[in-house]
């Protein structure tokens, strides 16, 4: 029997654990031990009784039908392969006026999208504004990478403290507005559990240490 997550929810297994996000409560959790084992059972293509089942559906993670719903599977993405933050793009221009106005008023929004909107109508958002980039023409790997590299080397301008999902949702705004198109990751790890998130495209982190996100497991892509 294919089982279904409720559309707000996500999972991802961390250190033996089942991790379950709920966007539309912004919050994470994870279910009681013989929960946590048949939920895993079931993320990993196992299958499950009846009783187990109806025990999961009597939590909230699963759907009663497959309608507004995903498959209850982990999500995937590249794994991480390099960072620009780590990388040398011989550039020392300093950024314009212009694009320092622009980068904190994408932080002005996101900030104030989170707080209005909620995690769940600023994610929702964000994917629709993703799908109608994926229907233009993009800009060679090299210069997509260097708007971002120039996005993180302003964000340094910008007298705000760092705050990873404001400023993976900013930048991912910016680039989304010059029609390219990159993903907003949200990981997480349980020992001791911990929340983190940036922006990936295929294997290229563009604004996390690559070693820093590779100790968190996706649980959420857009």
């Amino acid at each position: 029997m294919t089982c279904y997550l409720p559309k707000d929810l996500s999972v991802c297994v961390s250190s033996g654990q089942a991790i379950f996000l709920d966007v539309a409560r912004d919050r994470y959790f994870r279910l009681p031990p013989a929960q946590d084992a048949v939920a895993r059972t079931l993320i990993e293509g196992g299958e499950a009784c009846d009783e187990d089942i109806c025990a999961l559906r009597e939590l909230g993670v699963l759907a009663d039908s497959s309608k507004e719903a995903r498959p209850f599977v982990a999500v995937r993405t590249p794994v991480p392969e390099c960072s620009l933050l780590e990388e040398r793009d011989g550039g020392s221009s300093r950024p314009s006026l212009r694009l320092i106005a622009e980068t904190a008023w994408a932080l002005a929004q996101a900030q104030r999208q989170l707080k209005r909107k909620g995690l769940k109508r600023t994610l929702d958002r964000l994917a629709m504004r993703k799908q109608r980039a994926l229907a233009g023409a993009e800009a060679p790997a090299n210069a997509i990478c260097a708007l971002a590299r120039s996005f993180h080397a302003t964000r340094r301008l910008v007298p705000l403290n760092p705050v990873c999902l404001r400023d993976s949702v900013a930048m991912l705004s910016f680039l989304l507005r010059r029609n390219i198109t990159a993903s907003l990751v949200i990981g997480v790890k349980a020992q001791p559990f911990a929340a983190h998130c940036w922006v990936q495209r295929d294997g290229v982190v563009f604004n996390c240490p690559l070693e820093y996100a590779a100790m968190f497991t996706p649980i959420r892509i857009v």
